[in-house]
């Protein structure tokens, strides 16, 4: 078996493309110590399609991705463009919180 060695998730929140939000279920994926083939298998995609996810390569339709990133614990926020900058600087400074021990 596969070590898995987790990878850090994206250092912004911010997710603009396909390539950003698959990072955030890599890095989701691996830390939760899971391998491709194991992923895949558990939401029911082949092995190609889970590493189109994480890459943002391929056309993999949304409701798969949305279903990837749920079984792995990736959460998406629709926030209006006037509330982006203030949503994502609440969510960088709880990060950093976080690090801190707080």
């Amino acid at each position: 078996m596969r070590t898995v060695v987790p990878t850090s998730p994206p250092a912004d929140p911010l997710v603009t493309d396909a390539p950003a939000l698959g990072a955030a279920i890599r890095a989701a994926r691996t830390g939760a110590r899971v391998t491709v083939l194991e992923a895949a298998a558990a939401i029911g995609v082949s092995r190609q399609t889970m590493v189109n996810i994480e890459t943002g390569k391929g056309a993999v339709a949304l409701p798969i991705v949305l279903r990837a990133a749920a079984e792995l614990g990736v959460t998406l926020f629709a926030v209006s463009s006037a509330d982006r900058d203030l949503v994502r600087r609440a969510i960088l400074n709880t990060r950093r919180g976080a690090g801190d021990g707080a």
